[in-house]
């Protein structure tokens, strides 16, 4: 039992922790979210930031740590893909950035695409083996972030295998146009007519149509909103303080507690 617990959660490359942040009597824990470089400093001092987390991929082996470092939207997406696709060789993204995440503007390009040489902390060896590979570029203001993936495998699947895996994963939606979910200005309309108010979803919708699949290659089109990341926060401080003993467990506490969808179909009477 955590009698109180100080956290500090920062979605800045750089962050500074002084002593009024810290106590001798407080479970202290420093969970930072972004893809590139992190520093954290404490009183002058450098302290590491941690291992990368995400609770499908190392739960059990971050408790006890003073700090993690929580991947950015779109490198959270694939991995909860990557949970459910199996013997996957390579992951290769064409991200387009909305603005205000680290790698673009505040406020956007103004009538312009740009594209961004994107250096970031890859997940090593998750899944085991796999290189990962990455283009991006700035976009006029969206509302999230939309990500082209290419999956290489050790083998061949057929369409209906992918999209069996995919339903499967994890806070993953299947969107399809037959419901008429075209594009992210209905996903945020669609989230705020369920009571978020900004149109905000932490679920990663993957478009159905999009998806194509060719022998060993895996293609598809994917939405990941910046607050994508909230789950996966929870879920840190959880395995950081030891608060649920499985990653199955501490995901379905916070699936619940957040109220995220597992389906996009309707329900059937």
């Amino acid at each position: 039992m955590v009698a109180w617990l100080r956290a500090t959660i920062d979605a800045q490359p750089d962050l500074t922790v002084g002593p009024s942040q810290s106590s001798a009597n407080a479970a202290h824990v420093v969970c930072l979210q972004g893809g590139e470089a992190v520093q954290v400093r404490s009183a002058g001092a450098d302290i590491s930031p941690g291992p990368l987390f995400h609770p499908c991929w190392n739960y059990s082996n971050v408790r006890g740590r003073p700090s993690v470092v929580l991947p950015d939207a779109v490198t959270t997406s694939l991995l909860r893909l990557a949970t459910k696709i199996s013997e996957v060789r390579r992951i290769h993204v064409t991200e387009v950035l909305c603005a205000g995440t680290a790698s673009a503007a505040l406020h956007g390009p103004i009538d312009a695409l740009v594209p961004r040489a994107t250096a970031r902390q890859t997940p090593d060896g998750w899944p085991p083996g796999t290189i990962w590979t990455w283009h991006s570029v700035a976009a006029p203001h969206t509302r999230c972030n939309l990500a082209a993936c290419l999956v290489e495998t050790a083998r061949s699947w057929t369409q209906n295998q992918v999209l069996d895996m995919l339903a499967s994963a994890p806070r993953v939606l299947i969107a399809t146009g037959r419901l008429g979910f075209s594009d992210t200005a209905v996903l945020a309309e669609f989230f705020r007519d369920l009571g978020r108010p900004a149109g905000e979803f932490i679920e990663t919708v993957v478009f159905e149509e999009t998806l194509q699949v060719t022998g060993h290659t895996i293609c598809m089109w994917m939405a990941a909103h910046p607050k994508t990341v909230v789950a996966e926060i929870v879920d840190s401080i959880r395995a950081l303080l030891g608060l649920a003993a499985t990653p199955w467990e501490s995901m379905e506490t916070t699936d619940r507690a957040l109220g995220l969808l597992r389906s996009l179909q309707p329900a059937r009477a």
